[in-house]
């Protein structure tokens, strides 16, 4: 979208007379910017973003507006490989209070460094300096993944497991807002736990996602757990030629019960295991 296109919808949001939905057509608008900005990895659109910010009134709109472009400034400064505007991101974060927005807007700024850091080891030790200042436990644990996951790429394998226990510790420890989100990380430690070739540890996170997946309410949420576990099951079974995960992929395949995520992961299995299918 163009200057131009910008000014017009701002010129439009202004004229609301009440705070509240003016804030929010507002932070609407930032976040067009946002994703624009990071669709193309030009921080100019960003720029642009932080200029209109203060033009939000609701405090608690502004602050998820912030956040927002710090996340996504952060994505931008890895992408590119650039420090300086991994640092931007990092001011951004440290000016916020919410707790969720700072844990949203740490969590990019860590997983940015760590990007970065495997060419780099300075930048993967900035990033685990700072999972503490993450207010949100799940948040926190996630971040150690994503340490743990670069660190396995610099082949660093004893530092990554001391990440991924910290991970697990922190997990078992809080309590998270929806199952969705615990069997998401069970799920992602498991991966974690297959890139270290740990096969039993990982056929047990499997396992913990899957009794997690089962205890979820939504059938949407339900079904990309199951999704997620049964592709897993499926490449790994695959890869170590294990006939116990290929039929618990089956099994989890099972329990999808909306049609797009049936459809798409049947034809995972089925690409991987076309004489199975």
């Amino acid at each position: 979208m163009s200057n131009e296109g910008i000014e017009g919808l701002l010129a439009r949001a202004e004229k609301i007379s009440n705070e509240i939905e003016r804030s929010k057509k507002i932070r609407g608008i930032v976040s067009i910017l946002a994703m624009k900005g990071g669709g193309t990895k030009e921080t100019r659109f960003l720029d642009k973003a932080l200029e209109i910010l203060p033009r939000i009134k609701v405090p608690e709109d502004q602050s998820k507006a912030l956040a927002e472009i710090a996340c996504t400034m952060a994505r931008i400064g890895a992408d590119k490989k650039e420090e300086k505007t991994i640092r931007r991101a990092l001011e951004l974060a440290q000016s916020l209070e919410d707790e969720l927005d700072v844990s949203l807007a740490y969590h990019e700024v860590i997983g940015a460094l760590a990007r970065i850091g495997v060419e780099d080891k300075k930048y993967l030790d900035q990033a685990t300096s700072m999972v503490e200042k993450i207010p949100r436990p799940t948040y926190q644990s996630s971040a150690h993944r994503n340490l743990a996951r670069m660190l396995i790429k610099r082949k660093d394998l004893q530092e990554a497991r001391s990440h991924l226990s910290k991970s697990i510790e922190i997990l078992e420890k809080s309590k998270v807002a929806r199952e969705i989100y615990r069997s998401s990380a069970l799920c992602d430690i498991a991966s974690i736990l297959s890139d270290l070739n740990e096969r039993e540890e990982t056929k047990k996170y499997l396992g913990l996602a899957y009794h997690s997946a089962q205890n979820i309410e939504d059938s949407f949420e339900k079904s990309s757990a199951f999704q997620s576990i049964a592709e897993m099951e499926a490449r790994l079974g695959v890869r170590w030629k294990d006939n116990g995960l290929l039929g618990a992929a089956k099994e989890a395949h099972k329990k999808i019960t909306r049609e797009y995520y049936c459809t798409s992961t049947r034809q995972t299995i089925n690409a991987l295991l076309p004489e199975r299918a």
